[in-house]
C-alpha cells in the first residue's frame, strides 16, 4: 500500500521496535523503499542496534529518505563499525553520498577513525565534490590513494586537479596507483609549473622507473594527447597544453637524464625529445651515441636522429653499421633508403654490409638496394647476381637477389634472371625452388604452420601433440627429411609418399605385381602391407616399375609465396627429436 500512497507507511513505524530483529530490518528496508519522511527519527536510534543487519537497512533507508539530521549518527556508527564489517562501511557512505551535504562531510577529513575517513572519501568521489581533495592530506596511504582515485578515475573533478598534481612534489608516499594519477593530474591541469613538475620528477631516483618513464611520456604527448585517460582508459575529450612548456621543461632535465646509468629513462628521453621535435638536442643525443651506449640506447638515438632530420646522418647511420649490435646493424640498415643523403652514400652504406654482416643483414641490405633507383644500387645487385651465378653467393640470400633483380627494370639483371631460371630443369620441382632452401626465418615459419588460414597445415599435421592426424606427425621431421625433401613435401607432394599415408603398386623384374599401403621406405627398399596380416619387403634394384596413389596433400604452389615456403621449410627443419624432448619438458 505504501508503494502507492506513502503516507500509508506510518503503520509500519511501530514495528521499528519489534523484539525480532528480521521485522525490524524488513520494516527498516520497506521504509527506505517507499522513501517515507516520517520514520527518520525513529530510525535514528536503529544505528546502533544490536543487530548489524538492522544497522545496515536503517542507514540505507536514512540515505534514500536523505535524513540530513543523521549525517552525525551515521558517522557514528561507522566509527564504531571501524571496517568490520564493509557492507556497512559501503551502506554509511552511500548513505552520506545521498544526504549529499558534501559541507557536512568535508571536515570529517579530520576525523580521527580511518574507517570514518574512508566512508567520507568514497561519499565525496559519488557527489563529484572537489572538497575531496582535503583528504590528499591525511596520514594514512590508503587514504591518501583513495582519494586519488576519486578525484581522477571517473568524472575527473577538475577543480581538485591541482592538489592531486601536487602529490608529485611529496615523498612520504610513493606508492604506483597513487603517482601515476598525480602524473595524469598534471596533464589534465596542465600548467607550465605541471610540466616543470613531471620532469623533476623523473629525476627522482626514490620511486620506480616505470613511474619515472611515465611522467617522461606524459610530457611528450603534452601538446595533444590521447583523448583516454592515460590512467583509466576513459573518454576525456580533446585538451591542448603548451608544447613550450613541455619544451622548456625537458631541457632543463636532459643532460642529468643522458648522462646518468639508467637506460630505460634514457630510452624514454630519447623517444620524448623525438616526439617533441626538439631539434636543439640532437648534438647531444649524437653524443651519447658515440659514447658507450648500450645497443637499446643506441638504437633509440638512432631513430630519433632520423625523426629529427640530423644533418649528419650519414655518419650515424655508418657508426651504427660499424656497431656489434645487429640490432643496431639491423636498424641502420632499415633506415638507410629513407636517409635524406645522396643515393651514392646510400649505396656505398649498404653495399658495406654485404658479404660480411650476418645473413639477416645481407638480405636487409638486398632489400633495401632494391629500393633505391640509381645505377650505382643496380651495379652492387649485378655484382651479386654474378656470385650467385658463379656458385660464390651464400646461398642464404640467394631468394633476396633473384626476387630483387625480378622486381627492377634492368636489362642486365633480366638477363642474368632468365639465364638463371633456363639453367633451372623444367621437371625439378626442388630445382624451381631451390633459393627458397636456405636463410628463412624458424619464428615466422612457425606462424604459418600454426595460423596461415590458406596452408591450414595444422589441420592436418600434428607438431608437440597439437594439430591433425589426417598427415603424418611432424614433431621430428627434420631427423627423417632433409631441406630438399621438405621443400619436394610442399611443392611436388605427389613424388613422394609418407610411409603409412598412401598406397602404391610395383612391378617387379619378374612380372609380378603388388599393391599395398607403403609402410616403409629406404635407399635399399620398400616394404608394402598387401594384407592385414601380410607384408613385403622388396629390394628396390628388383622394382621395374613403382606408382604411387596421388597424395591427400595438395601443393603450396601459388599457395604459399616463394618467403613463406622458405620460412617454412626452415622451421619444419629444426623439427628434430631433441626439440620435440625439449618442448615436452617445457
Amino acid at each position: 500500500l505504501a508503494r502507492d500512497e506513502v503516507e500509508e507507511a506510518e503503520s509500519l513505524v511501530a514495528y521499528l521496535n519489534d523484539d525480532d530483529p528480521e521485522i525490524r530490518a524488513q520494516v527498516a528496508k520497506t521504509l527506505g523503499d517507499v522513501r517515507y519522511p516520517g520514520a527518520a527519527d525513529a530510525l535514528l536510534p536503529l544505528l546502533e542496534d544490536e543487530s548489524l543487519r538492522v544497522q545496515f537497512f536503517a542507514t540505507e533507508a536514512l540515505g534514500r529518505i536523505q535524513h540530513g539530521p543523521a549525517v552525525q549518527p551515521i558517522v557514528d556508527m561507522l566509527e564504531v563499525n571501524n571496517d568490520r564489517d564493509i557492507y556497512l562501511r559501503h551502506a554509511g557512505a552511500i548513505a552520506l553520498t545521498r544526504i549529499g551535504d558534501a559541507q557536512a562531510i568535508a571536515p570529517l577529513s579530520d576525523h580521527p577513525s580511518e574507517a570514518v575517513r574512508i566512508a567520507a572519501v568514497v561519499a565525496l568521489k559519488r557527489m563529484d565534490a572537489p572538497e575531496v581533495a582535503r583528504f590528499l592530506s591525511d596520514d594514512s596511504e590508503f587514504v591518501v590513494t583513495n582519494a586519488a582515485r576519486a578525484i581522477n578515475d571517473d568524472a575527473l573533478i577538475k577543480e581538485a586537479l591541482p592538489d592531486l598534481a601536487r602529490m608529485l612534489d611529496q615523498h612520504t608516499f610513493t606508492n604506483t596507483p597513487l603517482l601515476r594519477r598525480a602524473i595524469n593530474a598534471c596533464l589534465y591541469h596542465g600548467t607550465a609549473a605541471d610540466a616543470k613538475r613531471l620532469a623533476s620528477f623523473a629525476t627522482r631516483e626514490d620511486v620506480s622507473d616505470s613511474l619515472r618513464t611515465e611522467a617522461i611520456a606524459t610530457l611528450s604527448v603534452w601538446p595533444e594527447p590521447s583523448t583516454l585517460d592515460r590512467v583509466t582508459g576513459r573518454y576525456r575529450g580533446e585538451i591542448q597544453n603548451s608544447k613550450a612548456d613541455a619544451v622548456q621543461a625537458l631541457s632543463a632535465v636532459t643532460d642529468p637524464l643522458l648522462s646518468g646509468e639508467n637506460d630505460e629513462i634514457k630510452i624514454a628521453l630519447i623517444k620524448a625529445v623525438s616526439t617533441l621535435q626538439m631539434n636543439e638536442a640532437t648534438s647531444d643525443l649524437f653524443a651519447l651515441m658515440q659514447g658507450q651506449s648500450s645497443p637499446e640506447v643506441a638504437v633509440a638515438v638512432l631513430n630519433a636522429l632520423r625523426d629529427l632530420d640530423f644533418e649528419e646522418m650519414d655518419k650515424a647511420v655508418e657508426m651504427a653499421l660499424s656497431s656489434d649490435s645487429q640490432r643496431l646493424r639491423m636498424t641502420a640498415l632499415r633506415l638507410t633508403p629513407s636517409l635524406e643523403i645522396s643515393n651514392s652514400q646510400k649505396v656505398t652504406l649498404l653495399a658495406s654490409v654485404l658479404n660480411e654482416g650476418s645473413v639477416v643483414e645481407q638480405q636487409s641490405a638486398i632489400k633495401a638496394l632494391g629500393s633505391i633507383a640509381s645505377d650505382e644500387a643496380t651495379e652492387v645487385l649485378i655484382g651479386q647476381f654474378e656470385k650467385l651465378m658463379s656458385g660464390s653467393l651464400p646461398e642464404e640470400i640467394h631468394l633476396e637477389v633473384v626476387s630483387t633483380a625480378d622486381s627492377l627494370d634492368s636489362e642486365k639483371l633480366n638477363a642474368l634472371l632468365e639465364r638463371y631460371e633456363e639453367a633451372k630443369p623444367e621437371d625439378d620441382k626442388v630445382a624451381q625452388y631451390r633459393e627458397t632452401l636456405y636463410g628463412g626465418d624458424a619464428l615466422r615459419g612457425a606462424e604459418i604452420f600454426y595460423n596461415d588460414n590458406t596452408a591450414q597445415c595444422i589441420r592436418c599435421h600434428a607438431v608437440g601433440g597439437d594439430g591433425g592426424n589426417v598427415g603424418p606427425d611432424l614433431s621430428a621431421i627434420g631427423d627423417l627429411l632433409n631441406r630438399e625433401q621438405l621443400l619436394e613435401s610442399m611443392v611436388a607432394p605427389n613424388k613422394r609418399i609418407a610411409p603409412g599415408f598412401g598406397s602404391v603398386t610395383v612391378t617387379t623384374d619378374g612380372g609380378q605385381q603388388l599393391q599395398g599401403v607403403l609402410e616403409e621406405e629406404t635407399d635399399s627398399y620398400i616394404t608394402v602391407q598387401i594384407a592385414e596380416d601380410e607384408t613385403r619387403q622388396i629390394p628396390k634394384e628388383e622394382i621395374a616399375e613403382q606408382t604411387n596413389s596421388p597424395s591427400g596433400m595438395y601443393s603450396m604452389e601459388g599457395i604459399l609465396t616463394k618467403r613463406e615456403l622458405r620460412d617454412l621449410v626452415e622451421f619444419l627443419s629444426r623439427r628434430t627429436e631433441e626439440t620435440a624432448d625439449e618442448e615436452n619438458r617445457q
